[in-house]
């Protein structure tokens, strides 16, 4: 049996990264912490109805940093990442990188075939296929082509003269 404390901020903290970076995670652990706030309040209740008879010092002195540690590090689970779901659904092998056939991976690991789910990145975002970037993608084709550098004079000629291409002064 997981004693009552333990198994209370696991709860919170199971469910924070559960429901990481989205409003539920959150919710999760602001609803921990009042919990926990209203259990000190009703320590604090029991002392004053009680005239002081029922009184632990050492319970109050071990609820407040506890208090603190569930909310900030459940704070610190539900702002992470979530969870890559890129990976073989049969061996794990993570698949970034990957371009998709057909609407499936082929895993170069085990060579079984995996369904096409969002693609994980570390700003949260979530997109079927990693093969492009959010970088400005270049030419795939060989530097130095005489007809790219006509069709580049062209389309310069055609745009409005750029503020920074100007000298100062």
């Amino acid at each position: 049996m997981i004693p009552l404390f333990v198994g209370y901020a696991m709860l919170v903290w199971v469910l924070a990264a559960r429901h990481r970076r989205r409003p539920a995670g959150f919710v999760a652990v602001l609803l921990g912490l009042a919990g926990l706030i209203g259990l000190n309040y009703l320590h604090w209740l029991l002392s004053e109805w009680t005239h002081g008879r029922i009184y632990l010092p050492v319970l109050r002195s071990i609820m407040y940093p506890y208090t603190a540690m569930v909310f900030v590090v459940g704070l610190f689970i539900a702002s992470l990442p979530r969870i890559s779901r890129a990976g073989c659904a049969f061996c794990g092998y993570s698949l970034h990188g990957l371009s998709p056939r057909l609407g499936m991976f082929t895993c170069p690991e085990c060579g079984r075939g995996t369904p096409v789910q969002a693609a994980y990145r570390r700003s949260g975002a979530e997109r079927t296929d990693l093969s492009g970037s959010d970088l400005i993608s270049t030419p795939h084709h060989a530097v130095g082509d005489p007809r790219d550098q006509d069709q580049e004079r062209q389309t310069a000629d055609q745009r409005p003269p750029d503020h920074r291409d100007r000298s100062p002064g």
